[in-house]
């Protein structure tokens, strides 16, 4: 709608009306989501600003759809050497590949693909998947090839046999390709394979014009048949450089296992495992932003932050963006505070485990920082057999991992544990919460 109204003024040549119009639009992306204009939207307004209010298939820029969650507008900070990894990478996949970035959720995986992908000088293709579109096929390929419907031109000279195929996917084919013919009628264990054919033709042949990279975000919730055409697409020697840059979360890794043995099988696969933000880069982050007192308190404020969100960039950037909003005149001390963000995200990752490892979970953050698996046993009730399988658990979602004798949290730390610990002063009586206390104070005083 805005696009469409910074058009009109275009065509009235009341540019007043055009910046007016263009400027409201980034006042609400900015207050509401804390995002920019896409570029497509950038370009209709310097366009109407010349005067100029058609705007040619040609000149239209691709506009990826990342799914980058919106926070601080800071430059990418910490990740230079990851960066030349990435570098590195594609230079060694001459024949195209996969790349797979994996790491914890909210470690900053989505917003350094989107920060390489722009910086690259590619053709930029985007799929993200998610967890409520898990079951439709095709859904992330779908929609980068959507994408790449925005330049007609770079389909010319594209066999229409294959093209046909591809418009069971993509309709609006027809539409760019008025005499296309119809998709071959064939037995259904058949057309999966000339289907998967017709894909990889067309990011081929994409990629012929410029090098082609594909991003899929969150792979580990891409649909079967993404991931059976990855297989495909992983023994097809392609002849143009097209290679596949994706994320996945360690945790769900194993949802990958034979699109990483079927890239690995091939020599064609190159892992990158990412982790949490050092003081050094946190320190940087913190000369960009602006809170109260700060001249004062960087050191310190740096270890804190480290501490409460062991590096997580999203945890990290959240919790800076409410001490900015907070009233107060200085950082405020004690336990640094939650956003409602940082909160629910949390929860998902708390609804995934076992009854089991949430009272495990629950039992270490009341015991924290003395988390031995003795003292976790006798507040927990739980046997021997019960606990190992609970830790296992917690210690493969990245919940728990050993450390010394005992365990810690990894990426939930001190400010985290306190959150966890807090249900369970409302869902256990107060006679079995004051016992635990007791028992955390035994704990405490014996070691």
């Amino acid at each position: 709608m805005h696009r469409q109204l910074i058009k009109l003024f275009g065509l009235t040549g009341d540019r007043a009306a055009v910046t007016r119009q263009f400027e409201q639009l980034s006042l609400i992306l900015e207050r509401e989501l804390a995002v920019s204009p896409l570029e497509e939207t950038r370009a209709i307004y310097e366009s109407a600003l010349r005067g100029n209010t058609t705007l040619s298939a040609s000149t239209r820029p691709i506009t990826p759809q990342w799914s980058v969650l919106p926070s601080l507008q800071i430059p990418l900070v910490g990740r230079e050497s990851t960066l030349d990894k990435l570098t590195n990478a594609i230079n060694g996949l001459s024949a195209g590949g996969l790349i797979l970035i994996s790491g914890e959720p909210g470690v900053g995986k989505s917003r350094l693909v989107q920060s390489f992908a722009l910086s690259s000088k590619r053709l930029v293709l985007t799929g993200n998947s998610h967890l409520a579109t898990h079951s439709t096929p095709y859904q992330p390929l779908t929609q980068a090839l959507r994408q790449a419907l925005q330049h007609p031109d770079l389909w010319k000279g594209m066999r229409s046999i294959w093209l046909a195929e591809v418009s069971r996917l993509l309709p609006e084919l027809k539409e760019t390709f008025p005499d296309l013919p119809k998709p071959v009628d064939i037995a259904s264990d058949q057309a999966q394979a000339r289907l998967f054919t017709g894909i990889t033709h067309i990011f081929e042949k994409l990629s012929l014009s410029s090098p082609l990279l594909l991003c899929l975000d969150d792979l580990h919730w891409a649909d079967m048949a993404t991931l059976n055409w990855l297989i495909n697409v992983s023994t097809h020697r392609v002849n143009s450089p097209f290679i596949i840059l994706a994320t996945c979360r360690s945790e769900d890794i194993t949802a990958l296992a034979d699109v990483h043995q079927a890239f690995r099988r091939m020599n064609r696969l190159v892992d990158i495992e990412i982790s949490g933000l050092n003081e050094k880069a946190i320190a940087k982050i913190l000369r960009m932003v602006e809170l109260p007192e700060l001249s004062e308190e960087i050191e310190p404020l740096t270890t804190r932050l480290v501490q409460a969100t062991g590096g997580n960039t999203f945890f990290l950037l959240e919790t800076i963006r409410l001490i900015q909003e907070n009233e107060h005149t200085s950082v405020p001390q004690g336990s640094l505070p939650l956003s409602a963000t940082v909160k629910e995200a949390i929860h998902r990752r708390l609804q995934k485990i076992t009854p089991l490892g949430h009272q495990t979970l629950q039992a270490a953050a009341v015991l924290a920082p003395f988390i031995q698996p003795n003292f976790i046993k006798l507040t927990s009730g739980r046997d021997d057999l019960e606990l190992a399988d609970a830790l296992d658990e917690l210690n493969s979602r990245q919940l728990l991992q050993p450390a010394g004798n005992g365990y810690e949290f990894s990426f939930l730390t001190s400010s985290i544990a306190a959150f966890l610990s807090s249900p369970l002063r409302r869902s256990t009586s107060v006679n079995s919460y004051s016992m635990l206390c007791s028992s955390r104070n035994f704990f405490t005083d014996l070691q």
